[in-house]
């Protein structure tokens, strides 16, 4: 009783139709292993395989199971799911099977997925999961008028790294960012949660810093910033993100704060200017005064 099945059975990472015409499967094709299982990324929390077999007496292979080494990494498998039937013929059953993924801290596990029957084991897809680290799926940008692009999956630019090139003039005390996925959220993907921001000013005698945002289900965040002093000083922005172990986001950039006016300066200056505009006002009358004098004169 039971044994090894492998011809009649695909697995593939993409629907296999039924019939001659179907698409050909890339892992398993009819028993023989023809491709690998790419890496499961760190920003993904499940993942599908795709099923095609001729042993249609067997049934729906129930006996799946998902194994990966390591303890910090929790793993399960939804019910398999049958999706199309073909018992005209060449018989065929196509399905799918669902593995999905918890991350406890960082680390790249060694995982491998085996189908199977109550009595009969199938073939064996050997994969890695990661775990933590950076994700390579996440943009940022700037309202900076010509640095707009900080961050480009899950890179600092050079010009908004640890030695920053971007400087905010003394003027603007508001500068934004918005953190997005570089693409549309794949199948099985993470959603992109960002956690409160931090921010480390290196002369806060110079300037001083607060952040606002991100609000919920937004992903904006603006940076406040107040001159103290003369000088020039880094800000460094820390973003956490949602996921064990995944590294927060990182990017630098320069606070400009020249030689104002003081507000004495400022003071004497709009006395000055009242004053002249009182004098104007004064000789445009005495002007006039001098005139109406000469004309009954």
């Amino acid at each position: 009783c039971g044994g090894l099945v492998q011809k009649g059975f695909s697995i593939s990472t993409r629907p296999v139709a039924l019939g001659s015409q179907g698409a050909r499967a890339d892992l398993v094709d009819d028993g023989a292993p023809i491709g690998e299982l790419p890496q499961v990324r760190n920003s993904d929390v499940a993942s599908t395989l795709f099923w095609r077999s001729r042993q249609t007496e067997l049934g729906v292979p129930n006996r799946t199971s998902l194994s990966c080494g390591g303890s910090f990494l929790e793993t399960w498998l939804d019910p398999p799911i049958l999706e199309q039937v073909d018992l005209t013929g060449n018989d065929h059953l196509a399905g799918s099977q669902t593995m999905h993924f918890r991350c406890l801290k960082a680390g790249v596990a060694q995982c491998s997925v085996q189908f199977g029957w109550r009595l009969h084991d199938g073939p064996k897809v050997p994969f890695r999961k990661v775990c933590g680290g950076s994700r390579d799926d996440v943009d940022v940008v700037s309202d900076v008028r010509l640095s707009r692009l900080v961050m480009l999956q899950g890179r600092a630019q050079p010009a908004w790294s640890t030695k920053p090139t971007v400087v905010v003039p003394p003027e603007s005390d508001r500068t934004v960012f918005t953190v997005s996925l570089s693409s549309a959220p794949r199948s099985g993907e993470e959603a992109l949660t960002i956690l409160a921001p931090r921010l480390h000013v290196e002369h806060p005698d110079i300037v001083s810093a607060t952040v606002d945002g991100p609000s919920v289900g937004l992903s904006e965040l603006a940076v406040r910033t107040a001159c103290l002093g003369v000088g020039t000083s880094r800000i460094e922005v820390t973003v956490p993100l949602g996921g064990e172990g995944i590294t927060p986001l990182s990017f630098s950039f320069l606070k400009d704060c020249a030689d104002r006016p003081d507000r004495q300066t400022v003071t004497i200056a709009i006395v000055m200017t009242f004053l002249f505009m009182f004098l104007g006002s004064v000789v445009v009358m005495l002007s006039v005064f001098f005139c109406i004098l000469t004309r009954k004169g």
